[in-house]
C-alpha cells in the first residue's frame, strides 16, 4: 500500500463533499440557464449527483465496522486536490446545451482521474476497492454523456465532410 491513503470515513466524506459540490453547481446553473435543453440536462445531472451522495452517505452509516486506519495520511508528492476540481464559473445563464455537455464531460473526466489516483494510492486496501467503484460510477456517466453528446452534436459523416 502506498504511503497515502485515508480512513474509510474520511474517504467517504471527501467523496460526499465532491458529490455535494457537483450537485450545487448543476442545481445553481439549472436555475440560471435560459436554454430549455440545458435546463433538462442540468436537472438530470443534479439528480445523478444526489443519488451518488445518498449512496455514499448510506455507506458511511452502514459500514462503520470498516472504520480502520488504512494508511498514514500523508499526501503523495505532487498531489493536489485542485488538479481534480472543475472551475465553478464555467456555466452561466447564456450557456447552451453544448456548453453544459462540455462542462459535465470535463467534470466527469476529472472525477475519474481523482478516484483513480486515490485508488492507486491505496492499493491492497479496502479503500482501493471503494475508490475503484466510485471511479467506475463516474466512467458510466462519462460514457453516457459522451454518447449523448455525439448523438446530439456530431453529424454522421462530419469527418468526411470536413476533409472533403
Amino acid at each position: 500500500m502506498n504511503e497515502f491513503c485515508m480512513f474509510f470515513d474520511e474517504a467517504l466524506k471527501v467523496a460526499i463533499k465532491g458529490e455535494e459540490d457537483a450537485f450545487q453547481t448543476y442545481f445553481t446553473a439549472m436555475k440560471k440557464v435560459k436554454d430549455k435543453g440545458a435546463k433538462v440536462l442540468l436537472k438530470e445531472l443534479a439528480l445523478d449527483e444526489l443519488e451518488h451522495k445518498h449512496k455514499l452517505e448510506r455507506a458511511l452509516v452502514e459500514e462503520d465496522e470498516i472504520l480502520e486506519e488504512l494508511g498514514d495520511g500523508k499526501v503523495p508528492e505532487g498531489f493536489s486536490f485542485a488538479d481534480y476540481m472543475v472551475e465553478q464559473n464555467k456555466i452561466d445563464e447564456d450557456s447552451s446545451l453544448q456548453d453544459i455537455y462540455t462542462y459535465a464531460i470535463t467534470s466527469e473526466k476529472k472525477a475519474i482521474k481523482f478516484y483513480t489516483t486515490l485508488m492507486n494510492s491505496c492499493k491492497g486496501s479496502k479503500m482501493s476497492y471503494l475508490f475503484e467503484k466510485l471511479r467506475d460510477e463516474e466512467k458510466k456517466h462519462l460514457e453516457k454523456l459522451e454518447r449523448d453528446y455525439e448523438d446530439t452534436f456530431i453529424q454522421e459523416n462530419w469527418f468526411w465532410g470536413y476533409w472533403g
